[in-house]
C-alpha cells in the first residue's frame, strides 16, 4: 500500500491504518502503536495499556498515597503540638522555655521525629507532582528557532526510531480523565474509546469546564447531546480498544502543548484536538454554535489565566537574579546619574511585575534580536499608533529579566529616555547637545544599558537655538557609531519617511515594521486585557464578547488600530455593563454592540421586532410621502435590509445610486425620505450642491487643506457620523477630479483627507441626482416610447457625455425617474395638505380638505417640465399664506376647525366656547 505524505507531523500505519490491529492481532508493521507523532528527530505515540486492572490498580495506588500522605500530615502536626506543649508548661512554671531543644523526653523525641516526617512528606508531594516528562520546555530564543513540523517522511522511515510513550507527559487530571473516559466505554460495551467518551469526561474537568462557561456553552444541553451520540454508538463484544480518533487527537494534544511550550498536556490541549477532528464531537459543538477557532481561543484564555499566575511566581524568583542597581557585567556600580534623572528603567519595572505579558509578538521580537545580535546596530520599530511597540518593548524587558535574550543583552538594562526631558530646561547654546552627550558618554562607560527612544522623531531638528550646532538625532547618530552601544527606538511609518531616513538616524538604525495585528492576535491580546478589566470591575466577559469587540472595532472604529483600539471598546464596555447592571454581571456580545451603535450611531445590534417590521414595510413608509418611482425605492429599501442583515460586502458604501430625470419628479426627495425613515432625521444627511465643487479649490473644500490643517467638509461630516446618506446633488455640475474622489470611494469605499486621516464610508448610502439627459427623456417621452426603452438609450449613449463609464459602472444602480402625470401631482399634492395638517395640529388647530379642492391644486401646480415644484409654490401662495393671515387677524384658534373647500377658500369653523 502507497504511504500518504502528510502535512502534519502525525503518521499512521499503512497496514492498520491506526487502528493498532490487524484481525484482532497486533499489527507487525506499527508494533500495535498505529499512529506516531514525529517531532525534532523523536517518535512519540500513545501506548498507554488501559484496562480495567490497570485502572483501578493506579486508583488504589493513588488513594493508598494519599493516606500515607495524610498520616505523615497527621504525625507531623502531633509533633507540632507535643513541643507547644512542653514550651506551655514550661512559661507555666516560670522557666526559659529556649532550652526546649536541649530536652531529652519522649516528647522532644516524638517532635523531631515528626519534624523529619515533614521533611519527607514535602519530598514525597514534590516528587508526585513532577510526572516523568517528555515535553521540555524551551527558552523564547529557542522556540523561534525550532520547528514542529515533521516533513513528508513515510511510516518506513518514522519506523526506525525509538517510540516514546506520551501519557506520562499528561497532567494528572487529563490521565484520570482518559481513563474515565475508557472505563465508560468498556461498560457501555462500545468496544473501543472514542472522542465522545473522551467530551463527556472533560465535562467534570475544570479547566474544560472554564473553556466552555467562557463560550456560554449550555452545560445540561451539551451533556445531553453527547449521550445521545454515544446512544448511537453499536455495542460490540469485543475487548476495549483506543480507536484511530483519539489516538491522533491525543497525540495532536501533545504537539499543541509542545508548541505552547508548556510543561504538560492538559485538558485544554485535548479539547482543541478533539475539535480539530472530523466526528461527532466537531459537529455536536457546531450545533451549539461553537467553532475549533473559538474553543481555539477561549482555550488558550483559561491557560493564560493559568500562565498569569505561574508567571508572577517565576518573575519574583528570577528577578532575585537581576542586579537592581547600574551594575555591568564584572557587577561593579556604574554610576549613571544624568541618565537616571530623565529615564526610566524598563527591566526595573519588568522584575516587579509591572507590565502585561506581551501577546503574538514573538516574530518581530526575534527579528529585534536578530539585528542587535547579528548586525549589533540599533533597531527602529515603526509602525502606526496603537499597533502595540510600547508592548513589544515591555516585552523585550520581561524576556531580559528571565534571560530569555541573546548574549548580547544578557545582564543588561532597558532604559527608556525621556525626549521631554532632554529638552527640558536647556536655554543656552549648546546645552542640549551637550546634555546629550554627557548621557551618551554614560551609557558607553556603563556598557550594560540598552536605550530606548520612543518617538525618535521628537529629535530631529531639535537643537539649541543661536548656532548652527548639530540637532540631537545627529549627535544620537554619532555618539551611537563612535561608543558603539544600542539602542531600539519607535516612530510611525509617516515620520519614519518625511524625518529619519532623512538624517544619519537611518546608518545606525535597522527598521522593523510593525504591522497592524490581526483578528486572532487582537483577541489574544484582549483576553490578557479582560482578566485585568474583570478584576477592576468584578464583572466576567463571555467569549463572544471578546470576539464582538475586536471584530466591531476593525469595523467601525477606523481612526485607530488593533489592538489598542480594541482595548479601550472593551474597557468602555466594561464600564458601562457595570454601570447599568451591576458587579458580577456577564458581559455578552450584545452589551458591546449597544456600546458601539452609542458611539458610531451605527445600527449594529441585534434586530428587534419592531426595526424588523420598519425594514420589511419600508417601502410603505417611504411611499408616504414619495409617490410613484417605484425602482427607486426598492432599490434603496433593499440596500438597507442587505446592510442591517450583514449580507453586503464591507469593503464599498452600503450602496451607490444614480438618480436620472427632470427637476420636481422626486429624485431629491426619495434621499431625504430615506433619511428620515431609517436615518434617524433629514437633518442628518449630507448634502452636497455640486454646483458648488466646480472651482480649483473644490478638492480641499471636500476633503480638507493639508496647509492649514483644516479639515474637508465632506470628510468632519462622515468622520463624525459614519452611518449617514450623502446627496449629491446635480452630480454632472462636479469638477473631474471630484468625480475621479468619488471614482475611490465607490471601490475601496475610504478617503484619505488632507491631514492624512482615512475616512470610512462603508456604512454610508451615496446617493447621485442629475438632470443630464432631460430632454431626451422628455423628446423620447412625446414620441410615445417606454421608460425601459428610454432608460435603456440613456445609458448605453447620453450619459457618456457627462460621466466616464468607469464611473457609471460603479454605481449599484442606475434609475430614471418617469415624470410626472396629473394623478401623480393630485397624490403629492394630499401629501402637502396632510402635512400641513400636522404643522397645524401642534397649534393645535384642526384642517381638513375637500377632493375637489385637491384636483384644483394640482391643475393649478402641474408643469410636465417642473415636476412637483409649481405644486409646492401653489400651496404656498395660496393656502399657506391665507392661513397667515387668518392667525393674524384673530380670525383662527386654538380648538378651531379649517376647511379647504372648492375655489381653494379656507372655511373657519369656530369651536363651542368653554
Amino acid at each position: 500500500m502507497a504511504e500518504e505524505k502528510q502535512s502534519k507531523p502525525i503518521y499512521t500505519c499503512p497496514e492498520c491504518q491506526g487502528l493498532g490491529e490487524v484481525a484482532g492481532n497486533a499489527c507487525r508493521n506499527c508494533g500495535g502503536v498505529g499512529v506516531a507523532l514525529f517531532l525534532n528527530g523523536e517518535v512519540f505515540c500513545f501506548d498507554h495499556k488501559l484496562n480495567s486492572f490497570s485502572i483501578n490498580s493506579e486508583r488504589y495506588a493513588r488513594r493508598t498515597r494519599s493516606l500515607i500522605n495524610t498520616l505523615f500530615l497527621l504525625f507531623g502536626v502531633a509533633g507540632l503540638g507535643f513541643i507547644f506543649y512542653v514550651i506551655f508548661s514550661l512559661t507555666q512554671h516560670g522557666a526559659n522555655w529556649f532550652p526546649v531543644v536541649y530536652l531529652r523526653n519522649e516528647y522532644t523525641f516524638i517532635f523531631w521525629v515528626s519534624l523529619l516526617t515533614d521533611f519527607y512528606l514535602v519530598y514525597r508531594i514534590n516528587r508526585e507532582s513532577k510526572p516523568r516528562s517528555t515535553l521540555k520546555p524551551r527558552s523564547f530564543w529557542r522556540r523561534n528557532s525550532d520547528t514542529a513540523t515533521g516533513g513528508s517522511f513515510g511510516w518506513n522511515f518514522i519506523k526506525k526510531y525509538k517510540k516514546r510513550e506520551i501519557f506520562n507527559s499528561f497532567d494528572q487530571r487529563s490521565k484520570q480523565a482518559v481513563e474515565e473516559a475508557w472505563l465508560l466505554a468498556d461498560k457501555l460495551k462500545h468496544g473501543s474509546l472514542h472522542g465522545l467518551h473522551l467530551l463527556i469526561s472533560f465535562l467534570s474537568n475544570t479547566q474544560a469546564n472554564l473553556v466552555l462557561a467562557r463560550l456560554s456553552v449550555d452545560h445540561q444541553r451539551l451533556i445531553e447531546k453527547v449521550k445521545h451520540g454515544l446512544q448511537m454508538i453499536a455495542e460490540s463484544g469485543k475487548r476495549t480498544t483506543v480507536s484511530f480518533e483519539v489516538k491522533q487527537a491525543l497525540l495532536e494534544a501533545y504537539l499543541i502543548a509542545y508548541e505552547k511550550n508548556k510543561k504538560k498536556v492538559n485538558a485544554t490541549d485535548i479539547l482543541i484536538a478533539l475539535t480539530r477532528q472530523v466526528g461527532l464531537v466537531r459537529e455536536i459543538l457546531y450545533d451549539l454554535v461553537i467553532t475549533d477557532r473559538e474553543i481555539e481561543h477561549a482555550s488558550a484564555w483559561v491557560d493564560l489565566q493559568s500562565y498569569l499566575i505561574l508567571r508572577w511566581h517565576k518573575f519574583r524568583y528570577l528577578s532575585r537574579l537581576k542586579p537592581k542597581s547600574a551594575m555591568n557585567r564584572a557587577y561593579t556600580a556604574v554610576a549613571t546619574p544624568r541618565l537616571d534623572n530623565i529615564s526610566r528603567d524598563m527591566t526595573l519595572w519588568a522584575r516587579a511585575g509591572a507590565y502585561a505579558p506581551c501577546i503574538g509578538r514573538e516574530k518581530e521580537i526575534a527579528e529585534i534580536f536578530r539585528i542587535l545580535e547579528v548586525d549589533k546596530i540599533g533597531a527602529l520599530l515603526v509602525g502606526y499608533p496603537g499597533v502595540g511597540k510600547g508592548s513589544i518593548l515591555e516585552g523585550i524587558a520581561e524576556l531580559m529579566v528571565k534571560e530569555e535574550v541573546p548574549q548580547i543583552l544578557q545582564d543588561k538594562r532597558l532604559v527608556s529616555l525621556s525626549v521631554s526631558g532632554l529638552i527640558a530646561g536647556a536655554g543656552q547654546f549648546g546645552a542640549m547637545e551637550e546634555k546629550m552627550v554627557a548621557i551618551m558618554r554614560e551609557i558607553a562607560r556603563a556598557r550594560n544599558i540598552v536605550l530606548v527612544i520612543e518617538d525618535i522623531q521628537h529629535l530631529v531638528g531639535v537643537a539649541t537655538t543661536g548656532g548652527e550646532s548639530m540637532d540631537l538625532a545627529e549627535v544620537l547618530a554619532e555618539q551611537a557609531q563612535a561608543h558603539n552601544f544600542l539602542v531600539i527606538a519607535t516612530t510611525t511609518p509617516e515620520m519614519s519617511k518625511e524625518k529619519i531616513e532623512k538624517t544619519n538616524l537611518s546608518k545606525v538604525l535597522q527598521k522593523v515594521l510593525i504591522n497592524e495585528a490581526d483578528q486572532d492576535e487582537a483577541i489574544r491580546v484582549l483576553e490578557a486585557k479582560a482578566l485585568q478589566f474583570e478584576a477592576e470591575h468584578k464583572i466576567y466577559f463571555s467569549y463572544q464578547a471578546i470576539e464582538t469587540t475586536v471584530r466591531m472595532a476593525g469595523q467601525y472604529l477606523r481612526d485607530t488600530y488593533l489592538p489598542e483600539k480594541a482595548v479601550k471598546l472593551l474597557e468602555q464596555v466594561a464600564i458601562s455593563v457595570k454601570n447599568k447592571n451591576g458587579e458580577k454581571t456577564v458581559v455578552k456580545a450584545e452589551d458591546v454592540a449597544e456600546a458601539v451603535a452609542d458611539l458610531t450611531n451605527i445600527p449594529v445590534t441585534k434586530i428587534t421586532a419592531d426595526e424588523s417590521k420598519k425594514l420589511l414595510n419600508l417601502e410603505q413608509v417611504m411611499h408616504e410621502r414619495v409617490v410613484g418611482q417605484n425602482e427607486a425605492i426598492s432599490m434603496v429599501a433593499s440596500a438597507i435590509r442587505r446592510a442591517r442583515t450583514e449580507l453586503r460586502g464591507k469593503s464599498r458604501p452600503i450602496a451607490a445610486f444614480l438618480f436620472l430625470g427632470s427637476t420636481g419628479v422626486g429624485k431629491t426627495e426619495v434621499a431625504k425620505t430615506l433619511a428620515a425613515a431609517y436615518f434617524n432625521s433629514e437633518k442628518d444627511m449630507v448634502r452636497l450642491d455640486m454646483s458648488e465643487y466646480q472651482a480649483s479649490d473644490a478638492l480641499a473644500k471636500l476633503i480638507g487643506d493639508a496647509q492649514t490643517g483644516k479639515g474637508g467638509f465632506l470628510t468632519e461630516k462622515v468622520r463624525k457620523n459614519p452611518f449617514t446618506l450623502i446627496l449629491l446633488d446635480e452630480l454632472e455640475k462636479a469638477s473631474s477630479d471630484i468625480l475621479n474622489l468619488f471614482l475611490q470611494v465607490f471601490d475601496d469605499g475610504r478617503l484619505t483627507d488632507a491631514t492624512g486621516k482615512t475616512i470610512d464610508f462603508t456604512n454610508a448610502i451615496i446617493i447621485g441626482t442629475s438632470n443630464a439627459g432631460t430632454e431626451f427623456i422628455q423628446e423620447s417621452l412625446k414620441l410615445g416610447k417606454g421608460m425601459a426603452v428610454i432608460q435603456e438609450t440613456l445609458l448605453s449613449d447620453h450619459l457618456k457625455k457627462y460621466f466616464r463609464p468607469e464611473l457609471l459602472n460603479r454605481f449599484d444602480g442606475i434609475v430614471v425617474f418617469a415624470p410626472l402625470n396629473m394623478e401623480d401631482v393630485a397624490e403629492i399634492a394630499r401629501i402637502f395638505l396632510r402635512q400641513l395638517a400636522e404643522r397645524l395640529e401642534e397649534k393645535g388647530i384642526e384642517f381638513g380638505f375637500e377632493e375637489v379642492a385637491v384636483l384644483e391644486l394640482a391643475r393649478l401646480g402641474y408643469d410636465p417640465t417642473m415636476g412637483a415644484r409649481p405644486l409646492r409654490r401653489v400651496v404656498q401662495d395660496k393656502i399657506e399664506d391665507a392661513l397667515a393671515k387668518l392667525f393674524l387677524e384673530n380670525k383662527l384658534e386654538r380648538r378651531d376647525r379649517v376647511i379647504l373647500q372648492k375655489g381653494l377658500v379656507l372655511a373657519v369653523v369656530k369651536a363651542q366656547e368653554l
